[in-house]
């Protein structure tokens, strides 16, 4: 984490079993954690951490396993490829999604306004 981040960590005592949690989500690779300034703890991301994070965002077993042999291999670049395409393809979910409440709310109003 970046200094700022370090000193977030510090200012609300959070423990580094849930700031370790939560960075699994958001990285690949060695965690550094800062517990205090000056003094850093190296985490590495188990196996099956990295399998269940990859479950949790909707990889199939075919990506997982991909995602694996780069991760084995080292292949950081195709590994951040790799999550770059799922993470453009949740968004699009998401637009998709948000387009169809849209369509609902819309017929919400026009029924509420055909009512009056």
């Amino acid at each position: 984490p970046t200094e700022k981040n370090t000193t977030n960590i510090n200012r609300f005592q959070l423990c580094n079993n849930i700031v370790y949690k939560y960075l699994i989500c958001v990285s690949v690779g060695n965690i550094i954690i800062a517990e205090n300034p000056g003094q850093k703890e190296v985490f590495n991301i188990t196996e099956q951490d990295l399998i269940m994070n990859l479950q949790a965002v909707g990889f199939d077993e075919s990506s997982i396993q991909e995602f694996l042999i780069c991760w084995s291999a080292g292949e950081r670049e195709k590994q951040l490829r790799l999550l770059s395409q799922k993470r453009e393809g949740l968004l699009a979910q998401v637009h998709r999604e948000e387009k169809q409440i849209h369509c609902l709310d819309y017929l919400v109003y026009r029924l509420e306004k055909d009512k009056s």
